[in-house]
């Protein structure tokens, strides 16, 4: 479903709401596991918890928003903007299964 090459409306719907809810849920995590050693039994570091979710928020704000050119700008520069790529997507490992 969301391996498709061109996911359908309701795939990316699905998508969102997923992205969403994990963020949310790595939000509320974080709010209640302030400290390492909580954390610890989950096998991750407070520091590996907040990169996660910043990283669901970037796959979230690539595929279910517009980006204004100043942002997309500065997102490119952030990724290092690989050579020959030619969108944004061509200069992200993100895809739809939200391996990275």
């Amino acid at each position: 479903m969301l391996l498709a090459p061109t996911p359908s409306a309701e795939d990316k719907q699905l998508h969102a709401a997923l992205l969403s809810s994990a963020i949310a849920s790595g939000e509320g995590l974080q709010l209640e596991c302030a400290d390492a050693e909580t954390l610890r039994p989950l096998g991750i570091t407070p520091d590996a918890l907040r990169a996660k979710i910043e990283s669901l928020r970037i796959t979230f704000e690539q595929w279910h928003t517009e980006l204004n050119p100043q942002r997309q700008a500065a997102v490119l520069r952030e990724a290092g903007d690989p050579p020959n790529a030619t969108s944004l997507t061509d200069r992200t490992s993100h895809c739809w299964s939200c391996r990275s």
